[in-house]
């Protein structure tokens, strides 16, 4: 799947979204969730589900999910990281669910991507 530069997408159902919005500093999180709610009133009670369950995956695990929640044949796994000079970068591992089974995030590629990260914090 290829996105165009500068492509937007919902944020509280990508997983890279999800983790920029669990890592987020709980005042500028307050701020997006009020901003969500507000552009989505009709879907907002799905929606904060959603994010709760994401909040307490990236709490729990140190990452997030998205298993057909943006699109229903898409599934993905997002964590973030602070940058001290960059700020706030979040990194994913998205592909068609045929590709990256949910059992395949969980059990193989969320793994590797919290390895990574903690690569990347350890040289910072």
């Amino acid at each position: 799947m290829r996105r165009n530069v500068g492509s937007y997408l919902p944020m509280y159902s990508t997983a890279m979204g999800r983790a920029c919005l669990a890592s987020m500093p709980s005042a500028e999180q307050d701020f997006m969730m009020n901003a969500i709610r507000h552009k989505y009133d009709k879907d907002w009670l799905n929606i904060k589900s959603s994010l709760e369950q994401a909040f307490k995956d990236y709490e729990d695990f140190g990452y997030c999910f998205s298993f057909g929640d943006w699109q229903k044949e898409v599934n993905a796994v997002a964590t973030a990281i602070m940058h001290p000079t960059e700020g706030l970068l979040t990194f994913n591992c998205g592909a068609p669910s045929f590709v990256l089974s949910c059992t395949k995030i969980e059990e193989d590629i969320a793994p590797r991507l919290m390895h990574m990260k903690y690569n990347i914090e350890s040289s910072l």
